[in-house]
């Protein structure tokens, strides 16, 4: 009988992968996406983070951060470290520092989830809830709207910009989206493998990295004004998606075999 292989490289894993045309690849020393903004999310006392990510690093590496760039006092960060999922919320003094319980530097793409119900913090790991571990202060669900003052100036990806930058992410970043409600696990699910719409419910910022070589990177959110970011520096940065390549033995097959490989 005629036969075929179908091979397919790309990122493969039971918990999801590449979502789209592209993602962001950052190098861990000096590759970030950056921001400026004003008053970021003033009116946010809950809310949602999300994102898909890929690293085998094991060090302090930021996915989102917005903060104050005058003073190292005041800032909200998503991140990484040994592994864990973290938040940190710092309003002068350090309000919460918080963990999950288990890790995903694995080399594998997982998806995170950092929910604000505006009375505690919730995270998911690949649409799993997470038992939330305190190292820092008191899970009390403080967002950006409880930031004292408008501090928040600055967005990142990739990065935790204060007087300096710390924590480059060394790895794969792509579907990053603020919500201005707390998302349940439900909608964490079904949304988590596919791209939303620009006008979904509660959306307020989406960065789907679909640009592939831009040194722009829009967010495609149409409910509030857009925050695009600058790819820094602009000669890196980007991963394209998985190929599909079919290869044929004596014409057209009866059976084949499908190989992945990422």
């Amino acid at each position: 009988a005629d036969s075929a292989t179908v091979t397919v490289a790309g990122d493969f894993t039971t918990s999801g992968g590449l979502i789209g045309a592209s993602c962001l690849t950052l190098n861990g020393s000096s590759e970030y996406a950056t921001a400026t903004t004003a008053d970021f999310r003033t009116a946010d006392t809950s809310g949602t983070i999300e994102a898909w990510i890929k690293t085998s690093n094991s060090g302090a590496q930021h996915i989102l951060a917005v903060s104050d760039t005058a003073t190292a006092n005041y800032y909200q960060t998503v991140y990484l470290n040994s592994g864990y999922l973290y938040i940190e919320h710092k309003d002068s003094s350090v309000v919460y520092g918080l963990r999950s319980t288990n890790t995903v530097h694995d080399g594998k793409w997982h998806h995170v989830a950092v929910v604000s119900s505006g009375s505690a913090i919730t995270m998911y790991i690949d649409g799993k809830e997470e038992v939330v571990v305190v190292s820092e202060g008191t899970n009390n669900g403080d967002w950006y709207g409880d930031m004292t003052d408008a501090k928040l100036d600055n967005l990142t990806i990739g990065v935790l910009t204060r007087t300096s930058n710390a924590g480059y992410f060394n790895g794969s970043i792509d579907e990053v989206r603020v919500w201005s409600t707390a998302r349940t696990v439900t909608q964490i699910r079904t949304n988590m493998f596919t791209e939303v719409a620009a006008d979904a419910t509660g959306l307020v910022h989406q960065w789907s990295f679909n640009e592939g070589t831009s040194t722009t990177i829009n967010d495609t959110c149409s409910n509030v004004t857009d925050i695009n970011l600058t790819l820094t520096p602009d000669d890196g940065g980007w991963a394209a998606g998985g190929t599909l390549t079919w290869t044929e033995t004596d014409g057209v097959p009866s059976a084949g075999t499908l190989n992945m490989s990422g």
